[in-house]
């Protein structure tokens, strides 16, 4: 019987398929025996899962009869999206952290020109009063999510992103052209350490926000987000920095790991 939190009983023929997929990117070219072995599984049924695999496509066999990864593998691989990657090793990374601290935390990138959540843990904790944020937009310049990350650009990188904001138009666009603005949201993320914002979006929330880089360019930032009658930034920052920090520098180790 599948398992409560298993709604569905898991396919073990796919199970021994996959295994032996895994078998054959490990040890390159490789008898049926010698994959059967490393894969767990019988000798026959690996002779049996090798031929349907072959035929599907997705291995091939040699005249020796020793079997490896087809090009489609390959080809399904390099499908997978740079910035697909990106957003699972974030999403796992923020799940670790709601868990270590109980807040919770967004991972947003600048999209067309409009800062966007792409990964949150708001679901995962009762600490909140945001449940579906993924997709949905902040202010760049009064979130410390978008704090975090115009202060950690450099000059050209910051005259891009900028460009790209004015070209969106909207709100973004004629908040950073307030004489000044953008300018003293910088400097005071870079005194302060972090990105922060209290009571900016909603007068009951803050947050603070460490930028996430990829080669030294600035792909995005994570925040935590609280109550504002429970901390204020630099309490929170004095709690929470460094969790923060650990799991922004683990997702980056993770994410260069990818290249």
């Amino acid at each position: 019987m599948a398992e409560p939190n298993r709604p569905y009983r898991e396919v073990r023929a796919l199970e021994r398929g996959l295994a032996l997929l895994d078998a054959m990117a490990d040890m390159g070219w490789s008898s049926p025996t010698a994959l059967a072995n490393r894969a767990g599984i019988d000798r026959s049924s690996a002779y049996r899962l090798l031929a349907t695999l072959a035929a599907a496509g997705f291995a091939v066999r040699r005249d020796d009869g020793r079997y490896y990864l087809a090009p489609k593998v390959q080809r399904i691989g390099l499908e997978i999206r740079q910035d697909d990657l990106e957003l699972q090793t974030a999403q796992s990374e923020l799940d670790v952290l709601v868990v270590r601290i109980g807040w919770p935390s967004d991972y947003a990138v600048i999209k067309d020109g409009r800062l966007t959540i792409a990964a949150s843990t708001h679901p995962r904790t009762t600490m909140t009063v945001f449940r579906r944020l993924i997709g949905q937009h902040r202010p760049l310049l009064r979130s410390a999510l978008g704090r975090a990350m115009l202060a950690a650009m450099d000059d050209g990188q910051l005259a891009q992103t900028l460009e790209l904001v004015r070209a969106a138009a909207g709100e973004d666009a004629s908040e950073i052209e307030v004489d000044g603005a953008v300018t003293r949201a910088i400097e005071q993320a870079r005194r302060d350490g972090f990105g922060a914002s209290h009571g900016l979006i909603e007068s009951g929330t803050s947050a603070i926000a460490l930028p996430l880089r990829r080669d030294a360019h600035v792909i995005g930032a994570v925040n935590i987000v609280f109550f504002s009658t429970v901390l204020t930034p630099a309490t929170a920052a004095a709690r929470f920095l460094q969790p923060l920090r650990d799991c922004v520098e683990r997702i980056e180790r993770q994410i260069g790991s990818l290249h």
